[in-house]
């Protein structure tokens, strides 16, 4: 039984917050909220005069910062903004939460990153809605990589994204997520960081990548740690063509 299903969405181009980003973001997030018929009970905003600590969740507090164009007092623009779901008299709100996700820019990596997880059997939810999902987020900007991970217990995403090793990784299997955690920018843009069941891949970054991947190259997979059946790619919107979805067959529901 898959306890958390997650998402990676990452641009390392420096693709910045905007207030329109931030807007279509949140409105498809509580589009989502809505259909579910849930509410978060902490958010967090990321930036200059903020405290980006789990605070409770008002809808009159985030209609504030609507108001202000999502601008502090200093008239910078806020870094990042995120929402979580947490059983009700949650006493540790940054880790009991069964749904978790953020929009976030790093500057001193100019990585823009936004990161969904969430536990399918507290708020049900279908593969084929969670790949829906991740394709309406990756239309907000321009992605160079991301990924869908499923796990047996509810660890979000950013532990995976960060690599943080949970102790479930042998120093063997470890090194490389560290390896490439540590590697400059331009590396990261050439070599993925790992291998999951769905993965998208800018076209015009990881060309080389994705031949090897569709060919099942060896020494590609040995370097990376997949063990899987390997791959097949799996046709995008039209907005979407400039990303491969390298997808296993029996999780091509992902990306339909």
């Amino acid at each position: 039984m898959k306890n958390s299903i997650g998402f990676n969405l990452t641009s390392l181009s420096d693709e910045k917050l905007t207030p329109e980003l931030i807007e279509k973001f949140n409105q498809i997030t509580f589009d989502f909220f809505q259909r579910h018929g849930v509410i978060p009970t902490y958010w967090w905003v990321e930036g200059k005069g903020f405290g980006d600590k789990l605070t409770k969740f008002t809808s009159k507090k985030l209609q504030n910062l609507r108001e202000k164009n999502y601008l502090d007092r200093g008239r910078k623009l806020i870094e990042g903004l995120g929402y979580a779901i947490n059983p009700k008299e949650s006493d540790a709100p940054a880790f009991d939460s069964f749904l978790k996700l953020g929009l976030i820019y790093t500057k001193e990596l100019q990585r823009l990153e936004l990161t969904f997880t969430i536990d399918p059997n507290i708020i049900p939810v279908t593969p084929k809605e969670i790949g829906e999902l991740f394709l309406e987020y990756a239309r907000l900007f321009v992605v160079d990589f991301g990924f869908i991970y499923e796990h047996e217990s509810f660890e979000h995403v950013n532990a995976v994204v960060i690599g943080y090793n949970d102790n479930n990784y042998s120093k063997e299997e470890w090194e490389p997520y560290l390896r490439w955690y540590q590697s400059p920018t331009e590396e990261k843009l050439r070599h993925p960081r790992n291998l999951f069941p769905v993965n998208l891949l800018r076209r015009d970054l990881y060309k080389e990548a994705i031949e090897k991947i569709l060919r099942g190259d060896r020494e590609f997979f040995d370097s990376y740690h997949y063990r899987g059946k390997g791959f097949v790619e799996h046709p995008l919107p039209k907005e979407l063509s400039y990303l491969a979805c390298l997808v296993e067959r029996e999780h091509t529901y992902y990306c339909d």
